[in-house]
């Protein structure tokens, strides 16, 4: 809703309060979970050799070695089981054996959850379980390029000093911890890709970690004799022995994407929307183009009511003439994203609640006091971290004259309108970035 100090009915003030000291203290102890990214090794079908058009490398991903794909989708999914029972959030880059997700699209799940870890996991055929292991961390000045007779074109090489830290921090803990579980301790390493084919770009850092804005952990273990429980232990441990299931220490950076396709190297900034992973049905940029539509009516409190998004079909001439602001937001995301979802139509129900509200299809993750890595579509709110007044939808450039601009609903009997962050000063809060996977 908008500020507390336009509502005028007593009534109202008493159940808008009353809502928010409701939703405060159920919520608040999920809002700070720690985010792990399980990225389960390999695709289907075999589309390796596909090229980004940005970075003109070679992202596409293959079927893995014999049974692969599925064990690692299977160790990974009781992973992620493990993990939630112990608190933690868990946003995978795929769910399924047989579905197709390539690696450029797995560093943007995982910088989109703004997770505090990502890992990958994979097996080699070549080698036996017990006598062969590798862990790849990230390292400022690894690389993956593509030749152009002998002249290396399209490099791309990993900048971030904080992100290699941790990753390289987090890649001593899992050797110790792996090797505890899995009776042999992995060497961590470097790996290349400078014989394997013109279907990959040659260097000397997994695709993920390269495009990753977040710290990862590569992780390769025998595929011969393969133990599935010993390899789901090792990684559970190795998890829980870096980082606590509450209080993640969340790295927010900026992106080599901003380097390929904006070519600034020097500038401090988000990733650009195209270096995002979009949502599925439409999403991000989807959202803001609905928004921009549906600025014309007035604002009534609570509106449009009832506040059930599917009644309200855009396709059937039957869009709302009336918001608030929370209705807008709610409304514009349910028919950008064809339905898949579904926001409560109020502010602190959604600001307080991202993890009640994220599930297998749906992931929701709050930034606090920041504006890093905000990208068009994300909902941004006004007021405190314990009760948020106001909320919008973030769209970047845009009419309002900056490069920060968000739609919103603000004030009663007028129509919606084009913002900046910057002239609300503190009054901004954070925001709350949605994936649909």
């Amino acid at each position: 809703m908008r500020r507390l100090k336009l509502i005028k009915k007593s009534g109202f003030v008493l159940f808008f309060l009353t809502l928010c000291l409701f939703t405060l203290f159920p919520f608040s102890s999920q809002a700070y979970a720690t985010t792990i990214v399980l990225d389960p090794g390999h695709s289907f079908p075999n589309k390796q050799g596909d090229v980004d058009p940005g970075s003109k490398l070679k992202v596409g991903d293959n079927d893995g070695a014999p049974g692969e794909r599925a064990a690692m989708q299977n160790v990974a999914n009781e992973v992620e089981s493990d993990l939630k029972k112990d608190g933690y959030t868990v946003v995978m880059t795929k769910t399924s054996t047989d579905s197709y997700v390539s690696l450029l699209k797995r560093a943007q799940i995982a910088n989109a959850a703004h997770a505090d870890l990502a890992v990958s996991l994979h097996y080699d055929y070549g080698h036996s379980f017990g006598s062969w292991a590798q862990i790849y961390a990230q390292h400022v000045g690894l690389s993956r390029y593509n030749f152009s007779g002998n002249t290396r074109i399209n490099e791309k090489t990993f900048t971030l000093s904080s992100v290699a830290q941790k990753s390289q921090d987090y890649a001593q803990i899992f050797k110790t911890e792996r090797g505890t579980d899995e009776g042999f301790t992995p060497d961590v390493t470097t790996v290349s890709f400078n014989t394997r084919g013109s279907n990959y770009s040659s260097g000397n850092i997994p695709i993920v970690q390269l495009f990753a804005t977040v710290p990862w952990v590569y992780n390769e273990v025998g595929g011969l004799n393969f133990s599935p429980e010993k390899y789901r232990k090792s990684i559970v441990d190795s998890i829980e022995k870096a980082i606590p299931p509450s209080g993640g220490n969340t790295i927010t950076a900026t992106s080599n994407c901003a380097i390929t396709l904006v070519g600034n190297p020097g500038a401090d900034q988000g990733l650009p929307a195209g270096c995002t992973g979009d949502t599925a049905g439409g999403g991000n940029q989807s959202v803001v183009e609905l928004a921009r539509k549906h600025l014309q009516g007035s604002y009534i409190w609570a509106a449009p009511q009832p506040r059930v998004w599917a009644d309200w079909n855009p396709n059937k001439n039957n869009a709302p003439t009336h918001f608030d602001c929370s209705g807008f937001a709610g409304w514009v995301w349910y028919w950008a994203t064809n339905g898949k979802v579904n926001l409560p139509g109020q502010t602190d129900a959604i600001w307080l609640n991202t993890a009640g509200l994220s599930n297998s299809s749906v992931t929701l993750t709050r930034s606090i006091g920041t504006k890093a890595n905000i990208q068009p579509g994300d909902l941004v709110f006004f007021g405190s971290v314990a009760t948020t007044e106001h909320m919008g939808i973030y769209e970047g450039q845009g009419a309002c004259g900056a490069n920060d601009c968000f739609l919103e609903w603000y004030t009663s009997g007028q129509p919606g309108r084009e913002n900046s962050l910057a002239k609300e000063g503190s009054w901004y809060v954070g925001f709350v970035h949605i994936v649909v996977h």
